[in-house]
């Protein structure tokens, strides 16, 4: 390997300072430590470095010792399933370093003190960290080199200097890919307040919805699709072989879904009816009786899509979009038979509302989308 000297961050002194402050914010009051204090408190956890070895120019992988120390066998336990996967949640920046992973190379095991037969339990982790370039000499600093005549971007040895190439590795991290494991749509009229204010400001959790807003329930695996249809106006020039210009024409948002449920909000949605008032359908259990008109209407709806993941912490992570003012536009065949069950399949268009100046509003926020803030802001 070569290239510029690197330093490389002190391994347990990152991690003891993430762990210490996860542990705080957690409300777990355990003193973590590099030794064993003294005296000995009954609660602890002790981090050391027991090897490990630098992987490529830039990236350390130091091998860490954790030590969980309790009052008695099932202390340890509790204090292991808190500790275990705190550390293996700290990629990120920590403090400054940059943590490109954690892997665990040995599960907890009972491992009492052998002088004073106190309960602990043990397990290793390997953890990834980014160096930086070495500092220059501090007598140098102190004792700057003049070169008159030195020409700018040059080295003392006449040579251009090299800028540090980019890291290519620090753009990726696989905890910001998402997945919506569960979606939900709900649906209202369009004399229902819109929705402004979806997450609590202090912790991110999903707040009430406005009153009128009804979930329209299973839908088809297909899940959601939502489509951009963007259109662009070019100016083209004989001089140039690509546009010179490039304007948005028009950009048209849809969303397509197939509800599974004979439910009032899926059916009425399909047939262009109201959620709730004049000509709504009755409640799940009582006649429905629906005639098609000579010319069928297509209100106007609120909907709003949410979709739910989880981060390695558990904390829930929202995706959410809405329409404040949508219609059906386009309605899939339905198909009855055996063999499937009746849907009720739309398309619907979001349009610009007058009152938020928008056609669609998103957010993306919850409790485990702000655990991967970075430590310290």
């Amino acid at each position: 390997m070569t290239g510029p000297p690197i330093e490389f961050p002190d391994a347990v002194f990152v991690a003891r300072a993430y762990l210490q402050e996860a542990l705080t914010a957690r409300g777990v009051d355990v003193p973590v430590r590099t030794r064993v204090p003294s005296p000995r408190p009954a609660r602890f956890v002790r981090l050391e470095r027991i090897g490990g070895a630098r992987v490529d120019l830039i990236t350390d992988r130091p091998r860490l010792d954790v030590h969980v120390w309790g009052e008695d066998d099932d202390d340890v336990a509790d204090l292991v399933r808190v500790v275990r996967p705190l550390m293996l949640a700290m990629p990120g920046l920590r403090g400054g370093v940059r943590v490109y992973d954690v892997a665990e190379v040995g599960g907890p095991n009972t491992l009492p003190d052998q002088v004073s037969d106190q309960p602990r339990a043990a397990f290793a982790v390997e953890v990834s960290m980014r160096g930086t370039t070495l500092a220059p000499d501090p007598w140098l600093t102190r004792h700057p080199i003049t070169h008159p005549r030195r020409r700018p971007g040059f080295s003392h040895g006449g040579r251009m200097s090299t800028p540090t190439p980019p890291v290519l590795e620090d753009g990726l991290r696989n905890q910001l890919i998402r997945k919506q494991l569960v979606q939900a749509i709900y649906a209202a009229d369009y004399s229902v307040a819109a929705v402004t204010a979806l997450f609590d400001e202090a912790t991110g959790a999903l707040v009430a919805l406005p009153t009128g807003y009804v979930p329209i329930g299973y839908t088809t695996d297909d899940g959601l699709t939502f489509t951009s249809d963007l259109s662009m106006a070019d100016v083209t020039s004989s001089q140039s072989v690509e546009p010179t210009r490039s304007d948005v024409e028009s950009e048209v948002l849809t969303g397509g879904y197939a509800p599974q449920e004979t439910n009032p909000a899926a059916v009425s949605m399909y047939k262009g009816l109201p959620l709730s008032g004049d000509g709504a359908l009755p409640g799940i259990g009582e006649a429905w009786e629906m005639t098609r008109p000579s010319v069928p209407r297509l209100p106007y709806y609120r909907l709003l899509f949410i979709g739910l993941d989880y981060g390695d912490d558990g904390g829930e992570i929202y995706i959410v979009k809405h329409y404040p003012k949508a219609r059906v536009t386009s309605k899939d065949d339905q198909q009855w038979a055996r063999s499937t069950e009746t849907q009720w399949p739309v398309t619907v268009q979001a349009y610009r509302d007058p009152v938020l100046l928008t056609s669609e509003k998103e957010w993306v926020d919850g409790p485990g989308w702000r655990a991967l803030a970075p430590s310290g802001g």
